[in-house]
């Protein structure tokens, strides 16, 4: 009976001893393929570092391989700056105002290096979020303004 009792406590504590490599061999990442040879997005850029949205671009405005590149190069940009703003200790509101003209010298950027037609299509394209944040509820260009007063029409500038 001591002997199984030993076994035992020598076999609890192999496994312990192993959990560490165990978790290792989770956790790595699978060896490269044809299929997942995709280089990471660099730090601190969410959702792919805008693979999304340049292949995104790419397709609605005919980019050129020049003008990826100078795309890929803005998003990157943005990218710490827009995690900068998040680590922040801000008020909600200026977080969002931060953010807010961020993506509008980025959008500025974008469009500046985009051809008269490019440009014609990019001012045309839908953006729900074009201004990094949905309206609530008496928010957004129908609601009245701060000071009170009627709101301002859906088509006004």
């Amino acid at each position: 009976m001591k002997s199984m009792s030993r076994i035992a406590l020598i076999a609890a504590g192999l496994a312990v001893a192993a959990w560490p490599a165990v978790r290792a061999a989770d956790s790595a990442p699978p060896p490269a393929t044809e299929n997942n040879n995709i280089a990471p997005p660099p730090p601190g850029a969410p959702h792919g570092g805008g693979r999304n949205r340049l292949q995104h671009l790419t397709e609605v405005l005919d980019l050129t391989p020049a003008q990826q590149d100078q795309v890929a190069a803005i998003y990157q940009a943005a990218g710490p700056q827009r995690q900068a703003i998040m680590n922040e200790p801000l008020s909600e509101a200026d977080r969002r105002a931060q953010l807010h003209a961020l993506k509008k010298d980025t959008q500025a950027k974008l469009r500046a290096l985009l051809t008269p037609d490019q440009q014609k299509k990019f001012d045309a394209m839908p953006h729900p979020r074009r201004d990094g944040w949905r309206p609530k509820a008496g928010e957004g260009p129908d609601a009245p303004p701060p000071g009170g007063g009627p709101a301002a029409p859906a088509g006004a500038p």
